[in-house]
């Protein structure tokens, strides 16, 4: 791009797009959505690159596939020499800011970006390191499940054969109708309100103003940036955890939704759904049959509190926008919304991720540019996650600054040489947490073909099947099709290296978790604010008992 813009990502946590009116879902209210669509670009199918938090965002951060990052789990750690677009803008000149979660794990918690507005929600040790794997060798009794393949219920009771089960054995009790309520303060929503505020408080930059500065007090320090005193371009990174589980909107919210009868499969429709033994593996996983999922109070309720935060996020959304109109920004400022990965929310009877079905894979992804260039554009080419970070290469001009390779695109492709993405491969790979063996998926236009190590997979046609209820994987018809996507899938990934890593992966973490527990070290990030020298205090210079300017 000619100019340097700021740049501002939004990005929530396991929203899936069919539940956002942005996408289409006339029941759900998200106004600030619908508006960036309006004026940006909205890209109607992209994909993550792995349906779970942590890999999926070291994948965005660096545009490299998972298996390239060795990062499967919630508990891989995330390698220091990876460079991000954080570190590429920095190269530019930018200054790099995260509020929020990332879900980095290791002892490198900022990867390129100066610095942190929050601490993240998650541990970044190795706390959820995930129980071994029965063997890879091994298809294991999947019928055993979460609760078998655990050695201590989450209480760290050791298991017995009389020990009751665990009082939250998986995630889906999180699905359960008696668990989806308003709350008006829970550390869920209490987090991304403080994750908004400190970005607004960035934009705003009059928080904390320099007394040293020769221009003081119109120059603000690092911490801010105010529309007559920008002196670099900024990419701030804001990132929410709703409306991940538990669902517990703000009554507010709730309250939008509590007598709505939410659009939502039947019992009959999730019982027809054809199932992979990945599905099976998942399924089992998460104990889903502890609940009567297809049961409609849990499953509207359910639905009801996710449309209540996802509409929460949207004001939070709405909240910056507003400010960088207010701060004369907006029209300097590229503006990216996006999620991680989808939520499955009982669709197939399925909860969470862990899975290549749409309501898993499917992200929203929205584009603005500056004066709302290609405003109210949908393209349909398949996209993905991968390609946030090279996008933010191309606007902060560092597309040509390494040779490393890159699994990503830059979304202005899709834009200036859509012919040279048409026939574009999208890969998803998913290996942990209750699956048995490596699993695949690649989209290429309309077709979607699920790829299972050593197990029969699924294909299907999402143009004219886009609930995934027909498998063609057998059609004649299809075979030269389905030889083509399975050999795309096994040229590029290579299965024998994830089974090697997980023979040794979990006990390495366990001994090193274990170590650092002994000595309460851990490598969570932790803000520093000067709240001495904030909001009114900024106009005084505080002094020492003696006397001292500090």
């Amino acid at each position: 791009m000619d100019k340097r813009y700021n740049i501002l990502l939004i990005m929530a946590d396991q929203l899936t797009p069919f539940m956002t009116g942005a996408y289409g879902n006339k029941q759900v209210m998200t106004p600030n959505l619908d508006r960036l669509c309006r004026e940006g670009i909205r890209f109607e199918n992209a994909y993550t690159s792995c349906p779970l938090c942590a890999p999926a965002r070291a994948s965005m951060m660096t545009s490299r596939l998972c298996s390239e990052l060795d990062c499967y789990d919630n508990a891989s750690p995330f390698a220091s020499d990876e460079p991000t677009f954080a570190h590429y803008a920095k190269l530019a000149g930018y200054d790099t800011v995260l509020s929020g979660k990332m879900h980095f794990l290791g002892p490198d918690q900022l990867h390129g970006f100066n610095r942190r507005l929050t601490t993240d929600i998650y541990p970044g040790s190795f706390n959820w390191y995930p129980v071994p794997k029965p063997s890879f060798a091994d298809e294991g009794d999947p019928s055993k499940g979460h609760k078998a393949h655990y050695p201590e219920d989450w209480f760290g009771k050791p298991k017995s054969p009389d020990a009751p089960p665990p009082k939250y054995p998986s995630h889906a009790v999180h699905y359960s109708g008696d668990l989806c309520f308003p709350t008006e303060s829970n550390l869920y929503v209490n987090y991304d309100d403080e994750t908004f505020f400190r970005a607004k408080e960035y934009i705003h930059g009059n928080f904390y103003w320099d007394p040293d500065s020769p221009s003081y007090p119109g120059k603000p320090n690092a911490y801010g940036i105010g529309k007559e005193n920008a002196h670099e371009p900024f990419c701030l990174v804001v990132s929410t955890h709703n409306p991940h589980d538990p669902f517990m909107p703000p009554k507010k919210y709730w309250d939008l939704y509590k007598d709505m009868e939410m659009d939502a499969p039947s019992r009959e429709e999730i019982e027809a759904c054809p199932q992979n033994i990945q599905d099976i593996w998942i399924n089992a996983h998460e104990n889903i049959t502890d609940i009567d999922l297809a049961d409609p109070y849990h499953l509207q309720n359910a639905r009801r509190a996710y449309a209540a935060l996802a509409t929460y996020v949207d004001d939070r959304i709405g909240e910056l926008l507003n400010l960088l109109e207010d701060e004369g920004l907006i029209d300097n400022t590229v503006i990216m919304f996006t999620s991680d990965h989808g939520d499955m929310l009982i669709d197939r009877g399925m909860i969470q991720k862990r899975n290549f079905h749409e309501w898993a894979t499917r992200i929203p992804m929205i584009l603005r540019l500056p004066g709302q260039e290609h405003a109210g554009t949908t393209i349909t080419d398949p996209c993905s996650l991968m390609d946030i970070g090279m996008t933010i290469r191309e606007i902060t001009g560092t597309l040509n600054a390494s040779r490393l390779p890159s699994d990503g695109v830059s979304l202005f492709d899709y834009i200036n040489k859509p012919e040279s993405v048409k026939e574009r491969d999208i890969f998803i790979e998913f290996h942990a947490d209750g699956t048995f063996w490596p699993c695949y998926a690649v989209v290429r236009g309309g077709y979607k073909l699920i790829h299972i190590h050593e197990f029969k997979g699924q294909l299907f046609n999402l143009r004219e099947d886009p609930s995934e209820m027909h498998d063609l994987i057998d059609e004649p018809q299809y075979a030269s099709l389905v030889e083509s996507m399975r050999k795309s899938i096994t040229d590029r990934f290579h299965p024998e290296h994830i089974i090697e890593y997980y023979t040794t992966a979990h006990e390495k973490k366990r001994i090193i978790d274990s170590a650092n527990n002994n000595f309460d070290e851990d490598w969570d990030y932790t803000p520093d604010f000067p709240g001495g020298r904030r909001y009114i205090r900024t106009l005084v210079r505080p002094r020492s008992a003696s006397g001292q300017v500090l």
